[in-house]
């Protein structure tokens, strides 16, 4: 399985023009490889997350499989949802990665979504990564301090430009 996913790789730098972090995604992912687990389910599911495509008409996506293993809460999961995450370049797989480390609620996480919070690219990401936090910790990350707006001050906002608009015709 990792040639095939060495392979791949190899395959999508080239044919994208981006060799240059070929190395570092390649030990990235071999640190992300799956660890043997008692229940052969899942370690299926394991084994298909780093498989996957990240779009699929017919078959499970790697947001699928996400899902899945946030249902069931599967903490030995956790090191191999990070690792996966901090080398996508897809923000709706980094977002639901947060959702999901929420769902699981493993304190090995928190650094990370902490880190991620602060630093992912997509406004979504962070508030998930935020969200995410709220639910391990029970502490409240979705703050102005922090970044976020609050749903009231957002829903406010909107109708007061939603007021202009109309008072503008």
């Amino acid at each position: 399985m990792k040639a095939k996913l060495l392979i791949g790789l190899t395959t999508l730098s080239i044919v994208t023009g981006c060799t240059s972090s070929l190395e570092k995604r390649i030990s990235k992912l071999e640190q992300a490889t799956i660890k043997e687990h008692d229940d052969p389910k899942i370690e299926k599911l394991l084994s298909q997350l780093t498989a996957a495509s990240y779009y699929s008409s017919y078959k499970p996506t790697k947001n699928d499989i996400l899902t899945a293993l946030g249902l069931l809460k599967e903490k030995s999961s956790v090191p191999q949802i990070i690792a996966l995450a901090k080398v996508s370049d897809n923000r709706h797989f980094r977002s639901q990665a947060y959702k999901v480390l929420g769902w699981i609620q493993d304190e090995r996480s928190i650094d990370y979504l902490k880190h991620s919070m602060k630093n992912d690219s997509y406004i979504h990401a962070r508030r998930s990564a935020a969200y995410a936090l709220e639910q391990i910790t029970g502490e409240k990350y979705l703050t102005e301090e922090n970044g976020f707006e609050d749903e009231s001050t957002i829903l406010k906002k909107y109708l007061e430009m939603r007021k202009k608009d109309q008072s503008e015709k």
